[in-house]
């Protein structure tokens, strides 16, 4: 198939969560597939050429090595398997990284076939992937650093990632290695980090969450991104992986909208455009469009946060109006959540719906506790403390709307 001069990495992100351990030359093998792809678009052909020294030269080792490394590598791709997990549905799926291989040994290259499994987590992504240069990893020796870089930079627009170390070691599958969590320090996370630090564009550290007791059970990872300066070709790569971009179009501008103001205004004017219209949207105070208000403040460059001129008398017609009118907005979210709660309990089994009764009702109070002995759960009182209760816990693992984006999307603007 084609090559392309790009050398980017776009994987799904449950690839990135997936559980698997590749070696170095493994993990190289299909960074180096991935950077053939283009991700938004259908896969051509499943089939790779890797030429040993197209493979030397992205990696930086000696040519002479190249094809003996590139086939012993594949031989043993060939075995590793990788493991996705879906969180809403709590299903595990599991399958192969290639189905077929060829070598060419008189001309020194190699074909690999990825798995029909495979592919949707790399071509045809519309959202929530992470994209990443090849460059930012091509140096690292530590496999760990690999995976630990491409899980930080799914949380690019964060800034920092909490994680369970239990989590950690099963999406790398070392969970029956380093018990002792100095050893998982030593051994896998600072090397790690020194070389994201030494060789990405990602500046990190991290924090250790004890959780009032001795045992390290957690860790926050704090991270931002380094000066880089990017290629032409990459350029338009580069702005949909721009924070920016995406916070244009959450707030309503297209796609084409959206990339013709980060290439005509410094991100600088954008940030500051977005944040006063996200503080006009809290106050109520756009009649109409909010992306044609936004538009406005990035080209006429507001600079206060008070750019719609409502008198004082205005401003007090409209104050019973405006705490109506959040009452209903507020009221409308919270019939969202527990519509959303009252979903996820419905597809509980039996068995697990049972569970979470019991837990519900050793924390209930007496009152709720006696009227669900006489009317039972289905009694609205208990039935609206169960969905409380269960709040937590499914929102914990399931993702839903922010207020925000809620708001934006029901277009509750005032009229």
């Amino acid at each position: 198939m084609e090559l392309q001069t790009k050398n980017l990495v776009v994987k799904s992100n449950r690839l990135i969560e997936a559980g698997y351990k590749l070696n170095l030359q493994e993990q190289r093998i299909i960074l180096f597939c991935i950077t053939k792809i283009k991700s938004k678009e259908p896969l051509p052909s499943k089939t790779f050429c890797i030429s040993a020294s197209d493979y030397a030269e992205m990696f930086g080792i000696k040519t002479k090595n190249a094809y003996k490394e590139l086939k012993e590598t594949i031989n043993s791709l060939y075995n590793r398997n990788v493991k996705i997990y879906n969180k809403e549905s709590n299903i595990e799926g599991e399958f192969r990284w290639v189905q077929k291989k060829l070598y060419f040994n008189n001309d020194g290259y190699a074909e690999v076939t990825l798995t029909d499994e495979l592919i949707p987590f790399l071509s045809e992504l519309q959202e929530t992937f992470t994209m990443y240069n090849i460059e930012n990893v091509s140096g690292m020796k530590s496999v760990y650093a690999i995976r630990m870089y491409e899980l930080l930079k799914q949380f690019k627009a964060f800034g920092k990632r909490k994680i369970t170390l239990d989590w950690l070691k099963e999406r790398l599958q070392i969970e029956n290695i380093y018990s002792a969590f100095a050893d998982l320090k030593r051994r896998v996370i600072d090397p790690a980090l020194k070389e994201i630090n030494e060789l990405s564009d990602l500046s990190v550290s991290y924090i250790l969450d004890k959780q009032n007791s001795r045992k390290v059970k957690e860790i926050e990872f704090v991270f931002h991104k380094k000066h880089m300066v990017l290629s032409e070709q990459s350029l338009e790569y580069a702005v949909e992986d721009n924070d920016l971009y995406h916070e244009l179009k959450k707030l309503g501008l297209s796609d084409k909208q959206s990339k013709q103001i980060l290439k005509e205004y410094p991100n600088e004017a954008i940030q500051k455009a977005i944040n006063i219209t996200k503080h006009n949207i809290e106050n109520k105070s756009i009649k109409k469009s909010v992306s044609g208000f936004l538009i406005n403040a990035i080209k006429d460059g507001y600079s206060s946060y008070e750019v719609m001129k409502i008198t004082e008398n205005e401003k007090n017609k409209r104050n019973l109006q405006e705490r109506e009118e959040v009452i209903t907005i507020e009221k409308n979210y919270e019939n969202y959540v527990y519509n959303f709660v009252d979903s996820k309990i419905k597809d509980f089994s039996t068995e697990d719906k049972q569970n979470h009764i019991e837990r519900f009702i050793d924390q209930a109070d007496k009152v709720v506790i006696q009227l669900y002995k006489k009317h039972g759960l289905e009694y609205k009182v208990v039935y609206s403390a169960f969905v409380k209760f269960m709040k937590g816990i499914i929102l914990s693992t399931s993702t839903i709307k922010t207020k925000e984006e809620f708001f934006i999307e029901n277009n509750f603007i005032s009229s």
